[in-house]
């Protein structure tokens, strides 16, 4: 265990600025305390430690009083939060676990830390992706906790993981610690709680007690799966282009679905776009048929399938000229999609596409056809005039 910390370090550590621990007292901060002050002693660096009371049991503030006296007594500086109690209303773990990233980021501003270290192990990763599994989560989901994870400015690391819950407890009984014991872990309220006293066990009577060290195990496959397709997207990320209304990917060559897919839902979280699993599925369908004209709407994206053309909107698509970077030279639709709009010398009068006369409109139409516009892009285009003759920013028209 002393090892796996040291390594871990040894790894991470680029001698600059100080570590942040969170440290709640409990089993698995307290041995990951003792365990970066043994490290100490073979690689320097700086050491805070913060604690939260989120004021839950009546004995929290004498307990962060002892805490704050305890790690002193290391000469490493102590910092104490106390939380305004909460305990009514849906989703508490999740709300007092972002006031904790919260309070850890308000710190992280002040000092400069290179990283907040988390006390979380192998029976926590367990229990993260049984209940991802359950929840129904993707790829995305299914790796559960990282070593390393940025969230913000906060630089997340989790030297523990490789490590099972009862190697802390048989360390800390080695050391002849004792941590404090908070209850609230066995509040049956706590979906976390259930799963340590209920769920867990029952899955080890029918499973064996390795059923913990499987769903690691499936968390570690899956974070190397994501690697695996972070590098297989990265020739579809190449070909994107991004314009001010959003972005284009031909789709003349041929992706394999699941890298589509995979491509698709990091752009959404990207840009806070969710794509429900069968919209995903339809929309992945329709880009493998090279369907001619359909769409799929994740707010705020919108995905359009136009044959050998995928274009994601971020909004509506402007009528308004004014929204493209004016030009007086010929340019092709790619150039309009990236925000240009030729505008030569002498123009009359402009005209939405669907202000034109329906004969206009269908000379227009024939036009963009032997051309290979894209359809999507056929009544995108403002129409302009010069000397009584319609004329496109995409093509010229007698």
């Amino acid at each position: 265990m002393f090892q796996c910390v040291k390594a871990f370090l040894a790894s991470h550590l680029e001698g600059k600025g100080p570590l942040l621990l969170g440290c709640s007292g409990g089993i698995d901060s307290l041995a990951l305390f003792h365990l970066l002050v043994e490290v100490r002693r073979l690689i320097s660096f700086d050491l805070h430690v913060a604690h939260i009371d989120h004021g839950w049991r009546e004995e929290s503030r004498r307990e962060a009083e002892i805490l704050k006296n305890y790690i002193e007594s290391f000469a490493i500086p102590f910092h104490l939060h106390t939380l305004a109690p909460i305990e009514t209303g849906a989703n508490l773990e999740d709300r007092c676990r972002t006031l904790r990233l919260e309070y850890f980021s308000s710190l992280q501003r002040f000092y400069n830390y290179q990283a907040l270290l988390l006390a979380h192990h192998a029976d926590d990763q367990a229990e993260v992706i049984l209940k991802r599994v359950c929840e129904g989560a993707g790829l995305h989901g299914l790796g559960g906790l990282r070593e390393e994870k940025r969230l913000g400015e906060l630089l997340i690391w989790r030297p523990l993981l490789p490590i099972r819950k009862k190697e802390l407890v048989d360390y800390l009984t080695l050391k002849k610690l004792t941590p404090f014991d908070d209850r609230t872990n066995r509040d049956n309220r706590f979906l976390r709680a259930r799963m340590r006293t209920e769920i867990f066990p029952e899955l080890e009577k029918s499973f064996g007690k390795q059923i913990g060290k499987n769903f690691s195990q499936l968390g570690e496959f899956f974070q190397e799966l994501q690697e695996y397709f972070h590098q297989k997207i990265l020739k579809i990320q190449e070909q994107l282009l991004e314009g001010p209304f959003g972005y284009y990917l031909s789709l003349a060559v041929p992706y394999h679905p699941l890298e589509m897919e995979f491509f698709i839902t990091q752009l959404g979280k990207k840009e806070e776009a969710h794509l429900s699993y069968r919209a995903r599925k339809t929309l992945l369908y329709l880009i493998q048929k090279k369907a001619p004209n359909h769409q799929i709407v994740a707010s705020p994206l919108t995905f359009i399938v136009n044959g050998e053309h995928l274009f994601i909107l971020r909004n509506e698509f402007p009528k308004e000229i004014t929204k493209w970077e004016k030009t007086t030279e010929r340019m092709g639709w790619k150039e309009f999609w990236m925000g240009k709009i030729y505008l030569p010398d002498g123009v009359e009068s402009v005209l939405c596409f669907d202000e034109l006369e329906e004969k206009v409109k269908k000379t227009i139409k024939k036009k963009y056809q032997s051309q290979r516009i894209p359809p999507f892009l056929h009544s995108k285009a403002p129409i302009f005039a010069i000397n009584g003759k319609w004329q496109s920013p995409l093509i010229e028209f007698f």
